[in-house]
């Protein structure tokens, strides 16, 4: 879904994820400067690298997320986990397989996956340092969004999770 202004240009985009129930939700948003390149501070949004071997069925690439955290959380980052979780179908049988990353904005896989489709979720967790009535303290805030590798799935991690991304960053 793009905002376009009366000149036609792009102002920013958002990705939207409707589940199986047709339930709306925001899964990235861009928002773009006067010269069309991406505010970075006014975003959250991941770019998906993908290769498949055909042959083997081997599925590798990576995973880099932008999140507008980086440029309004104020408070000190304690530390920061990135996770990427995928549904691996198997000859007769179907796993959950997980990569991650430590203090990086960027995860890297390679897995074995019988289906075409991919389907997943990125995690992140940040822990940061808070000071509450004079006492130092840990926040911990977790952002979700839904990874798939064509335009029409059903990711079942959106239901599990309890997905529900309201808010459109301006």
């Amino acid at each position: 879904m793009d905002n376009v202004d009366s000149n036609g240009k792009t102002k920013s985009t958002a990705e939207i994820y409707v589940d199986i129930n047709n339930d709306t939700i925001y899964n990235q948003f861009k928002k773009f400067d006067e010269n069309g390149n991406i505010d970075k501070s006014k975003s959250e949004y991941f770019d998906f690298e993908l290769r498949k071997d055909t042959l083997k069925n081997i599925y590798s690439g990576k995973v880099t997320y932008h999140n507008i955290l980086d440029y309004k959380l104020k408070s000190p980052l304690i530390e920061k986990e990135l996770k990427l979780i995928f549904f691996q179908k198997l000859e007769d049988s179907t796993n959950v397989v997980e990569f991650s990353e430590k203090d990086q904005n960027f995860v890297e896989f390679e897995f074995y996956n019988k289906n075409d489709t991919l389907v997943g979720m990125l995690f992140e967790y940040r822990v940061l340092d808070t000071i509450i009535n004079n006492e130092k303290m840990a926040r911990i805030i977790e952002t979700y969004h839904a990874v798939d590798n064509l335009i029409l799935t059903d990711n079942p991690f959106i239901e599990t999770f309890e997905i529900n991304h309201e808010v459109v960053y301006e």
